[in-house]
């Protein structure tokens, strides 16, 4: 539909029946066709718009929201803290909090020379002394339990004090690893509650798998029994360093592991296989692994293929 702009007098097709301007340039300068008008307030010349708001007595009549309020009949007149002058604001305003202040600029001045003003926040304060410095400081009655006037005091006293309360705990002794005799420090404090027995976790790992009865597998139990009927003479749950043996020979340092085909086809434990070899490897020992599926299959047969490994070393 085709249209001519009453701003700039240039044809345009509207895209609807509603649409008067071409542009939204063309459509503001269209708003302020009004006459400019005198604010009855503050003096001021400004040009209204035309708004779907036109019915309304306050639109058009003053510059802005601030002289219409002032124009209100309902009003309270309040005297400013800072500057002393009267100033007055509508009735719904002072009903929901009384102003103190005729002016932003004259709060931030009041603010910046009364920090702590009692008759501000509406606060009875408490005095109390600084446990550390001495000093006396105001606190809210929700912080009646405060003992320090600033954070600075706070962590000073717990440096001297806690210190000073667990000086003992600082100590360090001697100890010796009860899976590899390692002999290693450790502090006091730490030796509490049947503590500070190995030197690392990885000893203490180990212990817990040569000493916790529910660590050793039934197979392990089946396949030993037939090594012992094969005539070979051994030790179960050998410690090395951080590591446990499942069958060591510690004469001719050869190690057999019995391998779960579920638990050791998993990727972490491939790795951590891998890392057992070769650390038992640079130790020179000699490491033959047997599989569950070969064990089930014919026991005896695996047996003998260790004793064969065995006396050929």
């Amino acid at each position: 539909m085709k249209k001519i702009c009453p701003e700039c007098g240039k044809e345009f097709v509207a895209r609807k029946d509603s649409q008067i301007c071409c542009s939204r340039e063309c459509s503001s300068k269209h708003r302020t066709i009004i006459e400019p008008r005198v604010c009855p307030i503050c003096g001021k010349i400004f040009k209204p718009h035309q708004t779907r708001n036109s019915h309304q007595k306050v639109v058009g009549i003053y510059c802005s929201r601030e002289c219409a309020s002032k124009a209100s009949s309902r009003r309270k007149e309040f005297v400013c803290k800072n500057c002393g002058e009267v100033f007055s604001v509508p009735e719904s305003v002072a009903k929901l909090r009384p102003p103190s202040y005729c002016s932003e600029a004259c709060r931030k001045e009041f603010l910046s020379k009364n920090k702590k003003t009692k008759a501000l926040r509406m606060v009875s304060y408490i005095k109390k002394t600084c446990a550390f410095c001495g000093k006396e400081f105001e606190a809210r009655p929700s912080e009646h339990k405060a003992r320090f006037c600033s954070q600075e005091c706070m962590l000073q006293w717990r440096s001297k004090v806690i210190r000073e309360r667990f000086k003992e705990s600082d100590k360090k002794e001697t100890r010796h690893c009860e899976w590899c005799g390692k002999e290693f420090r450790i502090y006091t404090c730490q030796t509490t509650n049947n503590r500070g027995r190995f030197c690392s976790r990885a000893c203490k790992g180990a212990w817990i798998c040569a000493n916790a009865q529910n660590r050793v597998s039934n197979l392990e139990k089946f396949f030993i029994g037939h090594l012992v009927s094969v005539g070979l003479k051994f030790k179960t749950q050998y410690p090395v360093n951080h590591y446990s043996l499942d069958v060591a020979f510690p004469d001719k340092k050869i190690a057999v592991e019995i391998d779960g085909d579920y638990w050791h086809s998993l990727p972490r434990m491939k790795k951590k296989d891998k890392k057992k070899d070769s650390h038992l490897q640079s130790l020179g020992w000699k490491v033959m692994r047997i599989k569950e599926n070969e064990i089930n299959a014919n026991p005896e047969e695996a047996a003998k293929r260790v004793a064969s490994f065995v006396l050929e070393e």
